[in-house]
């Protein structure tokens, strides 16, 4: 993690390090169970049983991923993660319906990572208030 975030302060109940070590090895099993969710949509997709509609959602979901990060590490802002954390709860909400208009229990694969989602969307959102408007 780069110094400049290491300095941030933080909420009373944000994890320390060693809690964050731990959490991210848990939740690399959110990430597969997520993963194969994409699978499987662009599978059906190129297969041709669902629209190619349904992959604008998790496309957007991974560009902004990649764009707004690197934005934010190069200049050291927090504005640009909070920006790509709210887009990809966003279009994890709506691939996540359109999923669950097709199949229900491939969009369960989804629900660990909108639980993590939310969580650390509130826990974003904190960071930047105490580091931003304080």
């Amino acid at each position: 993690m780069p110094d400049w975030v290491i300095a941030l302060e933080k909420p009373w109940w944000y994890p320390g390090d060693a809690i964050w070590s731990n959490v991210n090895q848990m939740f690399v099993a959110v990430y597969v169970l997520f993963s194969l969710l994409y699978l499987v949509v662009f599978y059906r997709i190129i297969k041709g049983d669902w629209p190619w509609t349904m992959a604008v959602p998790f496309i957007i979901n991974i560009l902004t991923t990649f764009f707004f990060v690197v934005i934010a590490m190069q200049f050291k802002v927090l504005l640009p993660v909070a920006i790509d954390i709210f887009v990809m709860y966003i279009t994890m909400v709506w691939g996540l319906v359109m999923v669950y208009r097709r199949s229900r229990w491939l969009a369960v694969l989804g629900v660990p990572y909108a639980i993590w989602l939310t969580v650390f969307m509130v826990m974003y959102a904190e960071l930047l208030r105490l580091n931003t408007f304080a």
